[in-house]
């Protein structure tokens, strides 16, 4: 999740094709604390933003806060070490 222009500059510079190609999506202009996420109720995900571990809480839906080159390493690897 990021805005809008963070998506556009991905667009330009293949980096969004990239990530959809690896099963990852780049969701602009939303927030974690959003209804339309009740699908990974349950689950665990993995952020490097308090902020994104907190609001989604109360939805059910829980992550876990580690530094951005963890994160990243996690997207690539599938694991978090």
């Amino acid at each position: 999740m990021t805005s809008s222009h963070v998506k556009s500059i991905a667009i330009r510079m293949g980096l969004d094709e990239i990530i959809e190609n690896a099963g990852g999506h780049i969701v602009p202009d939303t927030c974690p604390d959003q209804p339309c996420w009740h699908f990974l109720k349950g689950k665990v995900g993995l952020t490097e933003s308090p902020k994104c571990a907190y609001y989604p809480q109360r939805r059910g839906i829980n992550f876990v806060i580690r530094d951005l080159d963890t994160c990243i390493n996690a997207a690539i690897t599938g694991e978090v070490k």
